[in-house]
């Protein structure tokens, strides 16, 4: 039953079906054979379609064992999804493999490979579209096409396109005539906080903030969760919190000498404890309230109890849940190194399947914790374990955190620069290219030049170093949330940001050389941790844009531009010489061990290195232009940006 006919130009007249339209309304959902301890089942999956938010919430209602990344239990729930709405209403859903048929799935890999999409990712209209807006929504989309943006199969267009913070980009899939499919495209107009091109960062980053999308009947009261539930006030915290870290005394300046007698304090606690005390440490590192929901509660105490945190040692360790869990790791590893029990291992499987990121400080907490797992359990006794946590990290929620780097030594560049007075300083500032991580202080000078240089792609296009720092501390929560930066930063040492490519490296080593369990997702790790230093080096790229001019040298008096430039040099050379070092030991593990799925990404990775280039966000004011007069686009500018990369098919 064709429902509406449009006529695009002279030479295209596209139908549009009753079941085009269900396609996208409800999308295809069929049974699929699933093997489980207790037999074969059938679970509902999508083969196709599925583009409307009350489609997806049907399909949800069939699932049951599906949830929320934020609720997430692994103990209790099949998989976990995530949701992001954009400042438009478009809805971005990161859904487990297990929900598509074999061919769904891997109709994902191709818009992810090319920058379009992400693998497992499908998008969603606003909320507020059903099937009563949708023919209104496409009828207008379809009077706005971006000719030079289109190919033959597919039109892409503009809804609302005069309204720069709800314009919508849409995809409407044809074929003989007839529409396939449409849906809004992961990439999105320029024009708000969240709409931008796709990212790598985005695609396997799963931060719960202001933009993820929560149902409302699936939100929780935090303080009815885990052993919170036994407080009547966050005020009795320290009643639930295990000794150990209670007696945690404060950070001293030298941060190496207080961590090494804190290790020394937690290895007596592991050696001389009895049962009962090692298990209350082991519930509490694992209690679903604890471990998921530590950086909500941080945030909750600083904000209602500052000065309860200012005057209180035993407060402060007890909210300090961020170091409790470190130290909670550090001491249940070395129990079952004395022991030989699994405490450790149930533990780190249980925290990176379970946890969630929530912004900024809580991104880096992560990193540690992922960074002190990945350190520890290349000596487990277990020699088994270390194949199952890499199978488990390539599905993490939080596994971006881990395959994130981070070049502290161009802090050291940006903020000493202007006080060396001699060139011997200016070749121990920047003779070096990269370092390896010292035991000092990170402090919170290194957070805002951190973060302030991964905002994101459209505000390291549009916005300067010192503008972007401006957005990073606009955007935090309220006037605590300093204070929080700075005392859970109190407890971090340059060690954390040991680059990952170093580690993963030794996990190869390790897994080529001993007659251990080998992984079953490696390559998906492998493929990952690449894919993300392309969008490093991409970010790399656009906040250094202006300084592309590299000095031979630099002379005293030294300038702000041949600091930066310098800065590009070397962020450049480091990002390279991570990903040859993930590159060579790939090969190298590759003489000794059969992986055929890793045999395949390392083909498709030197197939496509140093020759991957993202997408630019595309400027609004050329979305108009592309639109209403593309006679008066610059086409050398469209391919600069890598907006016209075939010929225009319409």
């Amino acid at each position: 039953m064709v429902l509406h006919t449009y006529k695009i130009n002279e030479n295209l007249k596209l139908t549009l079906s009753k079941n085009a339209l269900d396609h996208v309304l409800h999308g295809e959902v069929t049974d699929k054979v699933f093997e489980t301890d207790n037999g074969r089942i059938a679970k509902k999956v999508i083969s196709g379609g599925l583009h409307t938010y009350s489609g997806w919430q049907s399909y949800l209602s069939k699932v049951p064992g599906l949830k929320n990344v934020l609720f997430y239990n692994n103990n209790a729930n099949d998989e976990w999804y995530y949701e992001r709405e954009l400042q438009n209403g478009t809805i971005l859903l990161k859904l487990p493999e297990s929900v598509f048929t074999s061919k769904a799935a891997k109709m994902t890999l191709f818009p992810e490979n090319n920058y379009k999409s992400g693998f497992l990712w499908k998008t969603l209209f606003p909320k507020t579209v059903g099937e009563s807006e949708i023919l209104d929504l496409l009828n207008d989309a379809l009077l706005n096409i971006s000719k030079y943006e289109s190919r033959e199969g597919e039109l892409i267009c503009y809804y609302k396109i005069d309204e720069p913070l709800n314009c919508m980009r849409i995809a409407v899939l044809y074929r003989n005539g007839e529409i396939n499919s449409f849906f809004p495209t992961w990439s999105q107009p320029n024009t708000g906080n969240n709409g931008k091109p796709f990212s790598f960062f985005d695609n396997i980053g799963h931060v719960i903030s202001e933009s993820s999308f929560v149902n409302e009947s699936e939100i929780i009261d935090i303080t009815d969760v885990g052993l919170f539930s036994k407080l009547s006030t966050l005020e009795e915290i320290q009643d639930v919190t295990p000794e150990l870290f209670l007696a945690r005394g404060a950070v001293t300046h030298d941060i190496q000498e207080w961590d090494d007698k804190r290790i020394d304090s937690i290895n007596f606690f592991a050696e001389n404890c009895s049962f009962a005390e090692i298990l209350k440490l082991y519930n509490y590192v694992n209690d679903e309230g604890i471990s998921k929901y530590h950086d909500m509660v941080s945030q909750n105490s600083y904000s209602h109890f500052l000065p309860n945190i200012k005057l209180s040692v035993g407060f402060f360790n007890a909210i300090s849940f961020n170091q409790n869990i470190a130290e909670g790791i550090m001491a249940l590893f070395l129990y079952d190194q004395k022991n030989k029990s699994k405490l450790y291992a149930n533990t780190v499987l249980n925290l990176i399947s379970n946890m969630f990121t929530s912004p900024f400080m809580d991104m880096w907490a992560k990193k540690r914790i992922h960074y002190i797992i990945a350190s520890l359990t290349l000596g487990y006794h277990d020699r088994n374990f270390p194949a199952e946590y890499i199978d488990c990290l390539s599905t993490s929620p939080t596994r971006r955190e881990f395959y994130s780097e981070y070049f502290y030594d161009s802090h050291n560049k940006k903020k000493h620069y202007k006080s060396i007075e001699t060139y011997e300083e200016i070749a121990d500032l920047f003779g070096l290219i990269l370092t390896p991580p010292q035991y000092e202080s990170v402090t919170y000078s290194h957070f805002l030049h951190y973060f302030s240089d991964n905002l994101g792609e459209s505000y390291s296009t549009n916005y300067t170093d010192e503008e972007r720092t401006g957005f990073l501390l606009k955007a935090y929560p309220g006037d605590y949330y300093e204070h929080y930066v700075q005392d859970s930063l109190k407890f971090f040492n340059q060690n954390v940001f040991t680059h990952s490519s170093f580690i993963l490296e030794e996990y190869l080593e390790l897994f080529a050389k001993e007659e251990c369990a080998k992984p079953m997702k490696l390559h998906r790790v492998i493929y990952e941790y690449f894919k993300l230093q392309v969008a490093q080096r991409y970010r790399i790229n656009l906040n250094y844009s202006e300084y592309h001019e590299i000095p031979e040298v630099v002379t005293l008096p030294i300038e702000k531009y041949d600091v930066y430039a310098t800065i590009l040099k070397h962020e450049r050379n480091s990002n390279r010489f991570m990903t040859d070092t993930i590159i060579e030991s790939v090969k190298k593990y590759l003489l000794t061990v059969e992986d055929t799925n890793l045999s395949k990404v390392l083909k498709d990775i030197e197939r496509v290195d140093r020759k991957e280039i993202p997408r630019f966000p595309i400027p609004y004011h050329l979305i108009i232009k592309m639109v209403k007069s593309p006679e008066s686009v610059d086409v050398n500018y469209l391919k600069a940006l890598r907006v016209l990369e075939v010929d225009a098919t319409i």
